[in-house]
């Protein structure tokens, strides 16, 4: 297993995310088990997000847990969402434990929701636990896209045995008083 957290990245650049994923996929290509954790790096976007899905797919077939961490980025959007979920589906056939958090991700919408669950349902057919965590997402407006992602899950990832989603509202100005 290999894990990693990386806080607070101020200088590393998009180039910098997708060196260093490629780095941790080429190195260990048997690798099982993989957790990244990129909490506050502010230059981490849509590209990046890319660059990681493309790596992952390319490298790690043969992986069975994968947990992706992304916090606090209005640079990440839907596009992205929709990049990342497609290469880990495409790529990563052998998953049974996927966890990918979206901690106050403003930019993402429902539109996240429904492809992501396309997305992970089209492929994923051995997954068994996901955990989605949307905290502090503020830009799922209405229950629609929330819809559409059950009905997706529930019609076709039938191996699944655990689910966790995670959604609350940023309490911006809760201690400003």
């Amino acid at each position: 297993m290999f894990n990693t957290y990386l806080c607070r990245c101020e200088n590393i650049n998009t180039q910098s995310f997708a060196s260093l994923s490629s780095q941790v996929v080429r190195t260990w290509p048997g690798l099982k088990e993989l957790i990244l954790n990129f909490d506050e790096c502010p230059n981490l976007n849509d590209e990046a997000l890319n660059a990681i899905g493309q790596d992952l797919r390319a490298n790690l077939s043969s992986l069975r847990k994968l947990e992706l961490a992304f916090g606090s980025y209005e640079t990440i959007t839907d596009a992205g969402i929709e990049s990342l979920s497609t290469h880990i589906s495409q790529g990563l056939p052998n998953l049974t434990n996927l966890g990918l958090t979206f901690y106050g991700c403003l930019a993402l919408t429902n539109d996240a929701l429904v492809s992501l669950s396309s997305n992970l349902s089209e492929n994923l057919k051995n997954l068994e636990q996901l955990k989605l965590d949307f905290s502090a997402c503020n830009g799922f407006k209405d229950d629609q896209g929330l819809s559409t992602f059950g009905r997706n899950i529930s019609e076709n990832l039938t191996n699944l045995k655990q689910l966790h989603l995670i959604f609350s509202l940023y309490l911006q100005n809760f201690y400003k008083n």
